[in-house]
């Protein structure tokens, strides 16, 4: 087998960005249960992420991949929100926010180009 051969989501880069970038919010979010509701919303956002590319991945039209990778777009922005609203009431350290959220922006980035590029699959 091929070194880059992508044979399951987990040899994507954009899920493995993406995976340590919800390894990095459970890091974080788990030392605190203050303000527990958005602890909460702050790991299902982050998980989203990656599960929805693992579901994309495993879809079979464009159509289908497309969606799920634009919801795991979507997730990574209300993730960006959450971790914003989390620093401003200090409940992240701005090294923690900082780390966290170049992990978000580098996810995107991959994300934005791996959408386009499913786009143009035929």
């Amino acid at each position: 087998m091929e070194d880059n051969k992508i044979v399951t989501f987990k040899d994507l880069r954009v899920w493995q960005v993406s995976h340590e970038l919800v390894l990095g919010v459970y890091e974080v979010f788990c030392k605190s249960d203050k303000r527990r509701s958005l602890n909460d919303q702050i790991f299902r956002s982050s998980v989203s992420v990656t599960s929805n590319i693992a579901e994309g991945f495993g879809r079979t039209s464009r159509k289908d991949k497309t969606h799920f990778y634009v919801m795991a777009r979507g997730s990574l922005y209300e993730l960006q929100d959450q971790l914003q609203i989390a620093k401003d009431v200090g409940l992240i350290s701005m090294d923690d926010y900082n780390r966290l959220e170049e992990l978000a922006i580098n996810s995107l980035k991959l994300l934005h180009k791996f959408i386009a590029a499913t786009d143009r699959q035929i």
